[in-house]
């Protein structure tokens, strides 16, 4: 793929039925900005060279067999605005080096096989306007700095081992649209601040 294909920016092969690893020639393409190989049926571990590509705004693997851990790499790719990996079989714990990609404003990680807490560098993604979580085994507390994110307009954490309660910095949030929790180990009252936000939403 290097050679004439070097000044790629964007290539889109989603749904193509593909199969295998991702190809490691891709990683000749170091100008590209998007990278869509969504709904085939790669496998095997992301490679963590793909943070070498760091033009990249969007990062969509969505659908595929991809199994091992998320690599702690990708946090190299600042510029990054959209990150699909749901639907894999992706596990282990969310690396801390991802709090780096602070420029994210949609992140989905539903699906997979992922352990853990979710890390409080999460807070960190000022810019972030939809999270999904979604059918992993994430478990610990919902991290209170989930409640820095003045943009999050919806959060998805159905079906996890998350426990305790929810945080009442959730009710920072200043333009939520939809809140998914269902099926969660949550136990406590629901936050009132929370409870406002949502009473004024469907006023």
């Amino acid at each position: 793929m290097a050679g004439p294909l070097a000044s790629l920016r964007h290539l889109s092969l989603d749904g193509c039925e593909f199969r295998g690893p991702i190809p490691p020639e891709i990683l000749n393409l170091s100008n590209l900005v998007s990278l869509d190989l969504s709904s085939n049926e790669l496998s095997g571990p992301l490679p963590p060279v793909l943070g070498i590509l760091t033009k990249l705004e969007s990062l969509k693997l969505h659908r595929n067999e991809l199994s091992g851990l998320i690599p702690a790499r990708l946090g190299a790719l600042s510029r990054l605005e959209d990150l699909d990996l749901g639907e894999n079989e992706l596990s282990g714990e969310l690396a801390r080096e991802l709090g780096n990609l602070t420029r994210l404003k949609h992140l989905n990680l539903e699906e997979n096989n992922l352990v853990g807490p979710i890390p409080p560098e999460v807070g960190g993604f000022s810019r972030l306007e939809n999270l999904v979580l979604s059918e992993n085994e994430l478990n610990g507390e919902i991290t209170a700095t989930l409640g820095h994110l003045s943009n999050l307009r919806s959060l998805a954490n159905i079906g996890s081992s998350l426990g305790c309660g929810i945080p009442a910095e959730l009710g920072n949030l200043t333009s939520p649209e939809s809140l998914y929790l269902s099926y969660c180990k949550l136990n406590g009252a629901i936050p009132p601040a929370l409870v406002a936000i949502w009473q004024g939403s469907s006023g």
